[in-house]
């Protein structure tokens, strides 16, 4: 990530900059600035001297020194950057009526080589350019260099079919009676893989879930449904296939997957999960490392889920004890590594003995794991065991539990006045029973919501005994409190176990954090118009000790003032501040992340500063040729992390920058460079 420039300015803070040149551009409609606000525009080189000082006004190299001119832009002139392109993912969110509605596809900055106007192609370089030349602006002949300029088209969607196909001996070995073969119904998930950057430096990045790095692409689900080998040409499923019973049709799943460039060798991970109640006997199957570029290569690495590749089951005997009720529980194995997976059969547990035979396919090792054991659906006040699973060990004790608690109060604010909210409770400490008092039960954990029931902010919720995080949502506006998590006891320290319900239990929110400061344009220009957005900080999502997204500070946003100041009530917590000036202005969004609020006490107001930009100009067309108009496009470029010393962690995608293509599937999109000088533009600057 040499293109990034992350500094901290205060605790866990952090400012991201990007780097991009400026590249051939198409002709469209001027975007109105209102009046008052200032705008990035030049007549000549000169007037752009301002933009090119030191963060304090000093003096600092040339214009030209730094890659900065007076350069023209689909409307006029602009001060722009002819930096070098950073790396940065697009992600195109596809409209309606296009190729493939409400698909989301990415292209990485990489891919889009060589797109710089202003500095042409080097020696042996290509300018990347779309297979067809219907991009033209209107009343520009075959021959205008526009033809060379940078374009991406999307490739085709993907058409993947399966089939969970059991044979007669694998029915066998699970103990269904099946019909050989049998389609099995399932859902079958693809999750979007992303091989970020990690931290710290010599760390060895690998593919995760995208949308644990904050990257916003979707989790696409198939579920089965009945066909024929005439009908299905896109599966070869083995003669004879049949469903659940002898005369029904073959059950097959499908889906669309966006193709894109995800930064791993696989793009998607698979989980195929028999339905309700086939999942008591068939265990998952899972598939890593699934490319989504086109059908040849697709089943070349991956061939569809028949009766050949399905592996054969294996089964795990083992009990439950102790258990506080006698029907109605499951038990299952996951792994025991975030995201958690269920990789067996999910078995409801013998009403007298506590015994179950857990199945997995033979490839899925027995190492790593821990076993759930969950309570019924209907009950309330249980909690759920997790703990590690030790190969060879048949019996898992459930420990003793008293008996939960009926849990009323009032949630009101600091002043005492009563606040509407939703409310989470999650047990951190349950009890168990340890003669006549209470201990800590390892591997309990127990989690409810709840909302206030009227006016007065009164609640009833019943829990398990013991340690609490309550997150407080105020659900009022305004209430004059924000969403925090505090602790709770039930029942209070040393009363365990409690002789009957609690009432009268207080929960306070705390008070809103306030944040105030001012935005400015490099050359000292009050920045008016422009949106201050406080969103929860991705960095939360590599945090091991956040909370559940659930339980983030909500997102707020204010509009600085004519004089470039704005002030706005957050929750407490971590944010990344990003700052949008009004469209049209070509100035860059900047972003400040995992910034802390409430601030430390005596700290100045934060001071924005937004430098000159890089202009980045793309045409995006479709796997024919057309273009997509209308067609929203985001920018993410990856912040580091800020892990201990000794432990790894990866990078998360922060958006740096949105742009709306327009008839000719054509977008600009302006964007922060680097470098910058030490004290920084385009960050928090103190004075």
């Amino acid at each position: 990530m040499n293109s990034l420039l992350v500094e901290r300015s205060i605790a866990r803070g952090a400012r991201l900059l990007l780097a991009a040149p400026l590249v051939g551009l198409l002709d469209c409609g001027p975007v109105t600035v209102p009046t008052g606000v200032p705008s990035n525009d030049c007549a000549t080189a000169a007037s752009c001297a301002p933009l090119c000082s030191g963060a304090e006004g000093s003096p600092s190299d040339s214009c030209s020194a730094q890659g900065l001119s007076c350069s023209a832009t689909n409307d006029g002139n602009a001060c722009l950057s002819n930096a070098p392109f950073g790396e940065f993912v697009l992600v195109v969110d596809v409209p309606e009526g296009a190729y493939a509605p409400g698909s989301t596809l990415t292209v990485l900055s990489t891919d889009i080589a060589c797109a710089n106007r202003r500095s042409l192609c080097a020696a042996g370089e290509t300018p990347m350019r779309c297979a067809s030349s219907v991009a033209k602006a209107p009343g520009e002949d075959a021959g205008a260099a526009l033809a060379t300029g940078p374009c991406v088209q999307l490739p085709p969607m993907t058409q993947l079919p399966g089939a969970y196909v059991a044979s007669k001996s694998f029915g066998n070995a699970v103990g269904l009676d099946l019909p050989a073969p049998t389609s099995i119904p399932v859902s079958a998930t693809f999750v979007p893989e992303w091989t970020p950057p990690c931290e710290p430096v010599g760390c060895t990045p690998g593919p995760v879930p995208a949308a644990n790095v904050n990257l916003p692409l979707p989790t696409l689900t198939a579920a089965s449904f009945t066909t024929t080998n005439d009908d299905y040409g896109l599966l070869s499923l083995p003669a004879g296939v049949s469903g659940p019973s002898p005369s029904s049709s073959p059950i097959v799943w499908q889906v669309a997957l966006p193709p894109g460039t995800h930064g791993a060798p696989g793009s998607y991970s698979e989980d195929v999960v028999a339905v309700p109640a086939w999942d008591a006997r068939i265990p998952p199957l899972s598939i890593i490392g699934l490319a989504a570029t086109d059908s040849t290569t697709l089943f070349s690495q991956y061939p569809p889920p028949t009766v050949q590749s399905v592996p054969p089951p294996v089964a795990t005997a083992i009990s439950v004890t102790g258990l506080p009720s006698a029907a109605g529980w499951t038990v299952y194995l996951e792994q025991a590594a975030a995201p958690a997976q269920i990789v067996s059969s999910r078995s409801s547990i013998g009403d007298r003995d506590g015994a179950a035979v857990l199945f997995t396919v033979a490839t899925q090792g027995l190492a790593g794991l821990s076993i759930v054991v969950s309570p019924p659906p209907s009950s309330t006040g249980i909690p759920r065991l997790t703990q590690t699973y030790v190969k060879g060990l048949g019996a898992y004790p459930y420990p003793r539990i008293p008996p939960p608690l009926t849990v009323t109060g009032n949630v009101v604010s600091t002043g005492g006045t009563p606040v509407s909210a939703r409310l989470h409770f999650v047990g951190t400490d349950l009890c168990a029973s340890d003669g006549d008092g209470c201990s800590a039960a390892f591997g309990l954990t127990y989690d409810a919501f709840a909302s206030t029931l009227d006016a007065h902010g009164s609640y009833r919720v019943t829990l398990p005994q013991g340690s609490y995080t309550v997150m407080i949502d105020p659900t009022g506006f305004p209430s004059g409190s924000a969403k925090s998590i505090v602790r709770a006891q039930f029942p209070p320290v040393n009363a365990c176990p409690a002789p009957g319900d609690l009432t009268g239990q207080l929960l306070t929110p705390l008070s809103p954090a306030t944040a105030t400061g001012s935005v400015q344009v490099s050359d000292g220009r009050p920045l008016a118009g422009a949106t201050v957005n406080f969103a929860p900080a991705a960095f939360l999502l590599t945090d091991p000790s956040a909370p559940a997204a659930v339980d983030w500070p909500r997102s707020f946003q204010v509009a600085t003032d004519v004089h470039g100041k704005f002030s706005v009530q957050v929750d407490p917590g971590l944010y990344d501040v990003t700052v949008r000036p009004v469209d049209g202005t070509k100035f860059p969004w900047i972003v400040d992340t995992a910034l802390d609020f409430p601030r430390p006490l005596r700290a100045p107001p934060l001071t924005l500063s937004v430098p000159a930009p890089s202009l980045l100009s793309l045409m995006i067309e479709d796997p024919t040729g057309n273009p997509l108009t209308q067609t929203i496009v985001r920018a993410y470029a990856f912040a580091p992390c800020t892990p201990a010393q000794t432990e790894q962690c990866n990078d998360v995608a922060v958006q740096i920058g949105e742009a709306l293509t327009d008839a000719t599937g054509t977008f600009e999109m302006f964007l922060t460079p680097t470098p910058f000088p030490a004290a920084g533009l385009g960050s928090e600057v103190e004075p």
